[in-house]
């Protein structure tokens, strides 16, 4: 699927979100998701990546900050 996903990322690159202005925020998007896991290991990999989001203060100030700034700026 990482193909389609590229194919969508590179879509989104005219929306000029911050975190999506070029192509090597593509290529970090893609090495983030590593192509190379199985299924079962990617979908293990992303419950980690989520449960330490949820977890984590530093990740819940830098959700406020932007938030706030998207918002306010």
């Amino acid at each position: 699927h990482v193909p389609f996903l590229v194919t969508l990322f590179l879509l989104m690159i005219p929306a000029e979100m911050p975190e999506l202005r070029s192509r090597d925020d593509i290529n970090y998007l893609v090495e983030v998701c590593v192509p190379t896991l199985s299924t079962t290991d990617a979908a293990k990999s992303f419950e980690v990546a989520i449960e330490y989001c949820l977890g984590s203060r530093f990740k819940r100030w830098d959700n406020t900050l932007h938030i706030v700034a998207h918002k306010y700026l």
